[in-house]
């Protein structure tokens, strides 16, 4: 399948392709439609080519869901410590500002955002949390919080209430109406201390989010890898946990914190194609952007049903498409009634 893209809206228009170049029909086989049989060891006759080819022009755009996003940080004292990896030597502090400036006035502007830190000045015990996010969540205001974020400083002293955070944050979303797909993401070292909640508390706090249709991403800072056990398993809770050995999305440096806040936007943008026609048990399924491949995976793509009837592209995959710079997008896959690719 070849897909051509046009100049539609966020959008591409879809060209399904089965074609001779790609494959040699089997010998003796029927030409569709009729009895006309394969003679010969040349298969690849002009007669045969209603048997090999099939071709028809699928009018699905992309579509890019709009969401709910609250962003929880950690805003205490650990904010202001250098991320390992950084050229620069700038604080998670810094790197998370940076990429929240970077990021977020680039995506659709009708997701609606909000951002939650804990500790806040609510509370004079270092473990405050505001009851509704300090940028109250919107659409179209992503350069707003942005802005409002970077006059945000850590709290000197500030303890890290894990479990309210995370407790807040799902109660903020459920209070907020909107039929849109809801998320928390959370930036966190995966270690609550000295505010009470335990880190089970944590965890069944994102289930019990989970179970609301609310998922939860999460962006680990750990300078310490014992915390890894911590932060894979509030991925896990959170229903959106990666393949391979880190769960979250591991943040050591401004470059990676900006890559990690991409991909999860593309994430719950959701750039999906539906096919007009299901490709079931189709074998070989291989898929293109432009001319590099692209891998099944977190970065990839993944059918969204069992039946394979559509097809939706996540993580690098999906920031691609959004930003345009696709020009074209290929599925190809062995068609059945051939059994040799050229």
């Amino acid at each position: 399948m070849i897909v051509n893209r046009t100049s539609l809206s966020r959008g591409l228009i879809l060209l399904v392709t089965l074609g001779p170049w790609l494959w040699a029909c089997s010998p003796a086989s029927d030409k569709g439609g009729g009895n006309t049989k394969c003679e010969g060891p040349d298969c690849a006759s002009a007669e045969l080519l209603d048997h090999c080819t099939n071709e028809q022009v699928l009018d699905y755009g992309l579509s890019e869901k709009e969401s709910v996003l609250l962003f929880a940080a950690d805003f205490s004292n650990s904010l202001n410590e250098p991320l390992a990896a950084d050229p620069m030597g700038r604080t998670r502090g810094q790197a998370l500002k940076a990429a929240l400036a970077s990021v977020l006035p680039k995506l659709n502007a009708q997701n609606e955002m909000g951002f939650l830190r804990f500790p806040s000045a609510a509370g004079g015990n270092g473990c405050g949390v505001a009851d509704s996010p300090e940028v109250p969540i919107q659409a179209n205001h992503a350069s707003e919080l942005a802005g409002q974020v970077q006059n945000m400083s850590a709290m000197v002293n500030g303890n890290t209430p894990l479990y309210f955070a995370a407790f807040k944050a799902r109660r903020a979303l459920n209070e907020h109406m909107s039929d849109k797909p809801k998320y928390i993401v959370l930036a966190t070292d995966g270690q609550p201390a000295n505010c009470g909640g335990s880190f089970e508390e944590v965890v069944q706090e994102l289930n019990t989010a989970r179970s609301q249709n609310i998922s939860t991403f999460v962006l680990g800072f750990a300078g310490d890898p014992s915390l890894h056990g911590n932060l894979n398993r509030l991925a896990e809770a959170g229903g959106k946990a990666l393949s391979g050995d880190l769960k979250f999305y591991d943040v050591n440096s401004s470059e990676s914190f900006e890559s990690a806040l991409r991909s999860i936007a593309a994430s719950a943008a959701d750039c999906r194609y539906p096919l007009k026609e299901c490709l079931g048990n189709a074998p070989g399924i291989r898929v293109w952007l432009d001319d590099t491949e692209v891998r099944e995976g977190d970065q990839g793509w993944k059918w969204s049903d069992e039946n394979k009837c559509e097809i939706r592209f996540q993580g690098q995959a999906c920031e691609s498409l959004l930003s345009g710079s696709v020009q074209s997008a290929k599925l190809r896959y062995q068609n059945p009634a051939c059994s040799t690719i050229i």
